[in-house]
């Protein structure tokens, strides 16, 4: 029986295999990373709280209990629509100057002690990545990262706002 163009397999079909097998390798391979930065963290002096996560009820708890600064890096239309976490300090990172004047603003706002303990939200974990990397970099090493945000994600959990944690209006803007 001869075969037809269409009942050949379509190579745009096997080609679509790729992209998952390397999704797969990519998920492997953060994995790996991931278990292997743990382990450097909980090794003596490895710091966990330096390159560590927060959940938004730890970070929440912490707020309360004065053990954690919270800062919200979101913009200033961002906090009029959804208030801020409670306690948290509003510092964005969207200012003309970007993530060297948040830092510069952290500084100003919460001192040069650069171990103070810092976590940051913003809205789904992206901005508080790029921020805690920032901070990092800047000499901060007590900086964790609030990665579900305020509003959740696939990876994280459901937020700050989904899990039904109070905020607060934004009185600076």
């Amino acid at each position: 029986m001869e075969r037809k163009p269409s009942d050949r397999p379509r190579r745009a079909r096997r080609g679509a295999e790729a992209p998952r097998r390397q999704a797969c390798s990519r998920r492997r391979l953060l994995a790996a990373l991931g278990l292997s930065a743990l382990l450097a963290a909980l090794a003596p002096g490895g710091g966990l709280a330096a390159e560590g996560t927060i959940s938004v009820r730890d970070a929440l708890e912490g707020v309360r209990g004065g053990t954690l600064t919270l800062v919200d890096v979101r913009s200033p239309q961002e906090w009029r629509k959804t208030g801020l976490p409670e306690g948290a300090e509003a510092v964005t990172i969207h200012g003309p100057e970007g993530l060297p004047g948040f830092v510069a603003a952290i500084r100003e706002r919460l001192g040069k002690g650069g171990d103070r303990p810092i976590a940051v939200i913003c809205a789904t974990g992206v901005r508080s990545t790029a921020a805690s990397r920032a901070l990092r970099a800047a000499g901060f090493t007590r900086v964790l990262n609030v990665r579900e945000g305020l509003f959740g994600n696939q990876s994280d959990g459901p937020g700050w706002l989904r899990s039904g944690l109070p905020t607060q209006p934004c009185r600076s803007c």
